[in-house]
């Protein structure tokens, strides 16, 4: 048995098992962060959740009303890591 959580992103109601959930909030919070000292930071963030809401959307087939975690880990390889979007390099290198 799994728990579920429900939840809203950019204005559209998801029901998520647990763990993609938390994977999705592990996600958006490093993206966060990594927009921190960017002027535009909410603006980045929320088109960054709108697109992660129609990704979402698009995987979801009509049996499937649970978003789970390899949706969730599809949307997160496809959008890329903080560098990958900001088109920066790592730091730590």
């Amino acid at each position: 048995m799994n728990e579920i959580k429900k939840c809203s992103i950019s204005g559209v109601g998801f029901t998520f098992e647990k763990v993609a959930y938390a994977r999705l909030d592990e996600y958006l919070q490093s993206l966060k962060k990594a927009y921190t000292n960017n002027p535009d930071s909410e603006e980045i963030l929320a088109d960054i959740e709108a697109r992660v809401a129609e990704l979402i959307l698009s995987a979801q087939s009509d049996a499937e009303c649970v978003v789970t975690l390899p949706i969730i880990e599809n949307i997160v390889a496809q959008l890329g890591s903080p560098e990958d979007i900001s088109g920066e390099e790592s730091k730590a290198a």
